[in-house]
């Protein structure tokens, strides 16, 4: 589902000993639901260069719910040269700064879950009310 993009957010990811590790932005939406893999933009990503490491899932982890990557639009572009992509280009290599990188992005990936869950709270109680209305109405 794909509803009207809102906000654009900007951050940084504060590296281990100077400078940030990474950049990113995430486009904030009216949070309907997943966005289609079709459209081919869900999920945050991750990049190093102009290439992306893994596919549009490799953050699931990040997120409370694994489902609520696929409702948001969003890149963590790397930096730190001391995050360096493994052989395979599916993941970066493990070390302490991809452990700081984690450890970064999931607040953001939990304040989108809460923005999901919000969003879909609310629509839940526009349709209770709608009901509710349609009874009173029928009474």
């Amino acid at each position: 589902m794909l509803g009207k993009f809102t906000k654009l957010e900007f951050f940084e990811i504060p590296g281990l000993a100077s400078g940030p590790d990474a950049v990113g932005w995430i486009l904030h939406s009216d949070y309907l639901g997943a966005i289609p893999d079709r459209h081919g933009i869900n999920g945050l990503r991750l990049r190093v260069g102009n290439i992306q490491i893994g596919g549009h899932r490799l953050l699931d982890s990040a997120f409370p719910e694994i489902r609520f990557n696929c409702w948001t639009v969003g890149e963590c572009h790397v930096i730190n040269p001391k995050l360096v992509p493994n052989a395979r280009r599916d993941d970066l290599e493990q070390n302490n700064h991809y452990t700081n990188l984690l450890g970064h992005v999931i607040p953001h990936a939990k304040e989108i879950a809460k923005a999901c869950r919000d969003s879909s709270a609310e629509r839940a109680k526009q349709r209770r009310l709608e009901w509710e209305a349609k009874d009173n109405g029928a009474n």
